[in-house]
């Protein structure tokens, strides 16, 4: 039995998340707090984005909010 697409694309980030706390992990140590937690937010920020535009019943309307800031 296959998995939804919007199923598989969580798996794929619970991947990413978790290869990328092992490469955090491995940041000098002046660079540990600060610079990994901005990665970390900011990738979470992602996978907020990802799942928001899941529960939209249109998907073009995920993409063209006018109030998402996005650096």
């Amino acid at each position: 039995m296959g998995l939804h697409d919007e199923a598989k694309l969580d798996v794929k980030f619970i991947a990413f998340a978790k290869q990328m706390n092992l490469y955090l992990n491995h940041f000098p140590k002046h660079e540990k707090y600060g610079l990994s937690q901005q990665i970390r937010n900011s990738a979470y920020e992602v996978y907020g984005y990802i799942v928001e535009s899941q529960k939209r019943y249109l998907k073009k309307t995920s993409l063209t909010n006018p109030e998402r800031k996005i650096p």
